[in-house]
């Protein structure tokens, strides 16, 4: 479970970095 939480949150910083960068 400890697994899945952490690539899940990691999957999610990426997504809202490359977001951020595409709105910039």
């Amino acid at each position: 479970a400890g697994v899945a939480v952490g690539i899940g949150l990691l999957i999610l910083i990426i997504y809202l970095v490359t977001k951020a960068t595409t709105i910039m």
